[in-house]
Formats: structure tokens, sequence, C-alpha cells
């Protein structure tokens, strides 16, 4: 009975660590694609512009209002993030 238990108690530990490594994993990709948009965007400005015929100020528009979607979805995310778990990633 008790070895039983043991065997529970690590097979829940291991699916602990898989959760955990999945969603540091999900993290790190999602910070590593969010520098690179940041980095990569206003180097492509250029050609950006010249492609859809935009100016300067349409395209600092466009990027302001990226952020401010950004702004305002952080915190729904921040709220989401802390509901129960409904959906397995593995």
């Amino acid at each position: 009975m008790i070895f039983l238990g043991l065997l529970c108690r690590n097979v829940f530990v291991e699916q602990r660590r898989k959760a955990r490594r999945s969603t540091f994993m999900c993290l790190n990709f999602a910070m590593v694609f969010e520098r690179a948009d940041e980095v990569i965007l206003p180097a492509m400005y250029n050609f950006v512009a010249q492609s859809f015929n935009a100016t300067p100020t349409q395209l600092a528009t466009i990027t302001l209002s990226r952020a401010l979607v950004q702004a305002l979805a952080s915190p729904l995310g921040g709220l989401l993030g802390k509901a129960p778990v409904a959906i397995r990633l593995a």
C-alpha cells in the first residue's frame, strides 16, 4: 500500500515537472519572438514604407496602435494566467 502511494506521488511530481518545463519553454519562446519583433520592425521601416507606400507617420501610428493593444491585452492575459488550467498541453 505504501509503495502504491509513493508510485502515485512520483507520477504526480513528474507530471508537474513536465507542465512546468512546457510553460517555461513557451514563455521563453514568447520572449524571444517579442524581442525579435521589437528589433526587426524598426530596421524594416524603409522596406515596409516603400512596399505599402506608407509615410513614416502612418508607420508610427501602426506601431503605436500595436503597443496600445498589447498594453490593454496584458492584464487580461494575467487574469487568464491565474485561472485554473483546463487544457493539457502534453
